[in-house]
């Protein structure tokens, strides 16, 4: 599941969402996705080159000239290009030095990579997706994470030095017979 960014009786707080990507995703707490709506119009797919019912993967997060910044990946990046705000014909916004300091590159542009910023994607995208590492959730003295030892599913896991590693399980049930989960 996701959290809805908008829609009726959404109760999305893009601020609150932002303080805990820009906390966590640079210390690799979290891995993040959007996704684009199922039904995007026409116009909006067109003038800004999104793709409807797709999911982009949240590369970074920045805070720079005073604008909220998400850098995203289309992995269909053949699909089309962003033609927004940030995209790499937007001389208004990208200055030379904009540029360097995000480290971003026509190369970069060309595999699907855009910088977007937060209230653009808030407004676009219908879905934030986060995948917590619980390895990295638990600081220690100084700062330091430390592996967590128990979770909902009281069992242990060994996440060792891993980098969102994150224990799976699968339910099967093979006959209807009366059972007890505790």
């Amino acid at each position: 599941g996701g959290t809805t960014m908008k829609g009726p009786g959404n109760d999305f707080d893009a601020d609150y969402h932002w303080r805990r990507l820009a906390t966590c995703h640079p210390r690799g707490a979290v891995a993040a996705t959007v996704n684009t709506p199922a039904s995007l119009p026409d116009a909006v797919k067109q003038r800004l080159g999104l793709a409807e019912g797709h999911a982009y993967a949240i590369l970074d997060v920045k805070e720079a000239n005073g604008e909220r910044l998400v850098k995203v990946k289309n992995p269909w990046s053949r699909a089309g290009a962003w033609k927004g705000l940030y995209s790499l014909g937007d001389s208004r916004n990208w200055t030379p030095e904009l540029l360097s300091t995000l480290g971003y590159t026509e190369s970069e542009a060309s595999t699907g990579v855009f910088w977007i910023p937060w209230r653009e994607l808030c407004a676009y995208f219908g879905t934030l997706h986060l995948s917590w590492n619980p390895f990295m959730l638990y600081p220690g003295p100084g700062g330091r994470a430390t592996k967590p030892t128990r979770l909902a599913s009281h069992a242990r896991f060994d996440y060792a030095d891993s980098n969102l590693l994150l224990p799976q399980f699968q339910l099967r049930v093979s006959a209807e017979v009366p059972a007890t989960v505790s």
